[in-house]
């Protein structure tokens, strides 16, 4: 059964999971250093996340979703 609490630390958990893979420099440095395939994979999957968060608090992730769709946009050949 689920409830609110663990509703609420599977929530928290994907957003730092999101925020981790979006803030830090993993991405453009897996960009700039020739490992693109690599830098696809985490922007997509910080899209992923951003997503499922954004359908429970869009004025809070609405904006990160945004721009991790940009940053995955920007990788695309």
């Amino acid at each position: 059964m689920t409830t609110p609490v663990v509703t609420a630390i599977a929530v928290y958990e994907a957003g730092k999971k999101a925020y981790q893979a979006y803030q830090r420099p993993t991405i453009p440095y897996l960009r700039y250093s020739g490992q693109r395939d690599q830098a696809l994979v985490r922007a997509r999957e910080a899209v992923d996340i951003f997503t499922a968060l954004n359908a429970t608090d869009p004025a809070a992730y609405g904006p990160k979703l945004e721009a991790a769709k940009k940053l995955l946009a920007d990788l695309q050949p």
